[in-house]
């Protein structure tokens, strides 16, 4: 199960494709936060770009203690439900 900030680690996800994200999450019992970086003003959106780096979207980032250890870990594009699985797993979000 990925939990929430308050305990340490979360997935934080910058407009996925919503529908592989959400059945993932479902059949893991995942708890997935979004950001529509489209409904962010100008402020908003640079500062998520200070804080976190990205070109497009969509764009998965797997936060850890507050921050992103590798922009390797991070899902960019529209990916396959196993693609979505595979990374959880080697990030060891699920088993």
């Amino acid at each position: 199960m990925i939990v929430s900030i308050a305990i340490v680690s979360f997935l934080m996800t910058i407009i996925i494709d919503k529908f592989l994200v959400n059945k993932v999450s479902k059949k893991y019992k995942l708890y997935t936060y979004y950001i529509e970086v489209n409904l962010l003003n100008d402020e908003e959106r640079q500062g998520l770009k200070n804080i976190i780096s990205y070109d497009g979207t969509p764009t998965t980032v797997f936060i850890f203690d507050g921050t992103e250890k590798t922009a390797a870990n991070r899902l960019d594009g529209s990916v396959s439900e196993e693609k979505i699985i595979a990374k959880l797993k080697s990030n060891g979000f699920i088993e």
